[in-house]
């Protein structure tokens, strides 16, 4: 799907049914940052958490929306966030599908910081 089309869906808030289900790339047209969306709703904790931690270690900039439905895991995301220095802008539930729209950005991390496991699951 070229650039234009994938911003002509951010504008319009439209997702083609081609993409449902499927990590989707997005572009806010004012800034070109990557937004990426991820629908972990079929997955239960850990994995979710694992996924999103996974692929926000790989990129240095960029914005981060997904949906689980495991409630489990919403408390272990939102310390891992605090640990890697990212900005949750959304957080919510519908319906038993919770939202959480995360940033990072290059200077998010600056020193890395020792995480411990404590529990989970």
């Amino acid at each position: 799907m070229c650039i234009q089309l994938q911003i002509a869906y951010c504008i319009l808030g439209i997702r083609p049914s081609c993409c449902q289900n499927k990590i989707f790339y997005l572009y806010n047209v004012n800034s070109l940052t990557m937004i990426e969306e991820m629908d972990l709703t079929p997955l239960e904790c850990p994995e979710p958490f694992m996924k999103v931690v996974a692929k926000l270690m790989k990129i240095e900039n960029g914005e981060l929306k997904i949906r689980y439905k495991d409630p489990k895991c919403r408390e272990m995301l939102l310390e891992a966030m605090k640990l890697m220095n990212c900005k949750v802008l959304e957080d919510s539930q519908n319906n038993g599908v919770f939202f959480m729209h995360i940033k990072k950005e290059s200077g998010s991390s600056e020193k890395p910081k020792k995480i411990e496991l404590t529990g989970g699951c």
